[in-house]
């Protein structure tokens, strides 16, 4: 046998028991030196806004269960830190006021027009069968306007 094959050969016998004792010894060296560093002493040394600057918020936002954290919460702890005189200092009471308002009076005087023109329309139905029609004929029945029902005729006899 050619001395290089004998070499080869050794080798291959002994590849498998070394390369396990090479791992093990690894594997030790390295546990060694992890728990021997600081790890504060290499978080002081790494800039945390530029790590964070790279964290994709939303994601992580996407992960937190709101409801749990919300359940965490201590709201009347919370509550009694909000100074109300304050907040109410801040708002502009009489404008949230008028604004409140506004919707009322708006929907007021939307009624108010709604009225005016079913009694226009009964008006023009009464002029119409008085003065272009059979007097002793009935009036036509009223028309209910858009958005609602017009009120009932009364008898002309009546009043």
């Amino acid at each position: 046998m050619d001395p290089q094959d004998r070499k080869r050969a050794a080798g291959q016998r002994m590849a498998g028991p070394l390369d396990a004792i090479a791992q093990r010894g690894i594997a030790g060296a390295v546990g060694l030196f992890v728990e021997s560093v600081d790890l504060n002493d290499i978080i002081r040394h790494v800039d945390l806004n530029a790590v964070l600057d790279r964290v994709d918020v939303d994601r992580l936002l996407q992960r937190v269960d709101v409801n749990a954290l919300l359940a965490r919460v201590d709201l009347d702890a919370l509550l009694a830190r909000v100074d109300v005189d304050a907040l109410i200092e801040r708002m502009d009471l009489p404008a949230v006021i008028a604004r409140s308002s506004a919707g009322t009076v708006t929907e007021t005087v939307d009624d108010v027009r709604d009225e005016a023109r079913r009694l226009e329309g009964s008006a023009d139905r009464w002029a119409e069968h008085l003065f272009h029609h059979d007097p002793d004929a009935a009036p036509p029945p009223a028309k209910d306007p858009p958005g609602g029902s017009a009120p009932a005729a009364e008898d002309p006899g009546q009043g």
